[in-house]
């Protein structure tokens, strides 16, 4: 990006290349940062934001730095963010997303293992039942009625 002059050093700022990667459990950010080494970096979430910074030596007194800002989604879990760094100098941060109920009876008919064809056969016959019910209340009162109608006549 730039030399800047600071103190006793110049800084090469830039920008790390990245890319997200979003799964049904968890977002997962992979900043690739070839050159620095894990002690070099610093990931830390700030008010539903991801703040990831570093900075490395090149040739003295050349130094380089990075830092980067990204917006959490607000189904995230702040306890549980974590990263790891590969020897290739991949920075991969793991956003684990909090549960909704879509997701929890999903995974509810995924753990019982459900046949698709099995559960429409049991949502249909509990439309069958309900709508039995209902008519057979209906029935019930059309005849009441009439058998109160027919006393009245006697």
């Amino acid at each position: 990006m730039g030399n800047k002059l600071a103190g006793a050093g110049i800084y090469d700022d830039f920008e790390p290349s990245y890319q997200w990667h979003r799964e049904q459990t968890q977002d997962v950010l992979h900043i690739y940062l070839r050159g620095f080494e894990r002690e070099q970096i610093h990931v830390k979430p700030e008010k539903g934001s991801l703040v990831i910074w570093g900075e490395r030596p090149i040739d003295p007194p050349k130094r380089q730095r990075f830092r980067k800002e990204f917006s959490l989604p607000k189904n995230f879990k702040e306890e549980e963010i974590h990263a790891q760094f590969s020897a290739t100098g991949i920075l991969s941060v793991i956003v684990p997303k909090k549960e909704t109920l879509g997701r929890q009876m999903s995974s509810l008919f995924s753990r019982v293992n459900f046949n698709k064809y099995w559960l429409l056969l049991l949502v249909l016959k509990l439309i069958v039942y309900v709508v039995y019910v209902i008519m057979k209340g209906k029935l019930e009162k059309v005849a009441h009625n009439q058998t109160s109608n027919a006393c009245r006549s006697c």
